[in-house]
């Protein structure tokens, strides 16, 4: 693991500074696996009929050639010329997130926010979030 991770107390803290990127690995197939659960959940605790949803899209570049996502895209770290994917995270207005979605690297801004607006609207991806307009 990189030096500042292994070096913070951030794993001591929750308990888990024994683990490896084996370890790490196997949390998020854990999570992946349950993510329309958890997005279900916080939903239902955190948004409203008329809730406003908030959307902020980013990016990360990362080491490897395997990522079928990875792309090269606008680096919005200045990066330049290295694999990247995106991300488009919905939140409440307090920044409690309820939902994340990933995308390919080079996929523009605009096309990952029509993506979330029809997610909320259709409610086919959302699994029957209590959402009766969407402000975009």
């Amino acid at each position: 693991m990189r030096t500042q991770t292994a070096t913070s107390s951030l794993g001591e803290v929750l308990g888990v500074s024994g683990a490896d990127e084996d370890d790490l690995y196997a949390a998020m197939d854990w999570a992946l696996a349950r993510k329309d659960a958890i997005e279900t959940a916080l939903a239902a605790r955190h948004l409203n009929d008329g809730t406003l949803v908030l959307y902020d899209v980013s990016s990360a570049a990362f080491e490897g050639r395997t990522c079928p996502l990875g792309k090269i895209g606008h680096a919005r770290d200045g990066v330049k010329g290295r694999l990247q994917i995106v991300y488009g995270l919905l939140a409440t207005t307090a920044g409690i997130p309820v939902a994340i979605e990933v995308f390919d690297g080079n996929t523009a801004d605009p096309k990952t926010l029509t993506a979330q607006i029809n997610k909320l609207k259709t409610g086919s991806d959302c699994r029957g979030w209590p959402l009766s307009a969407i402000a975009a």
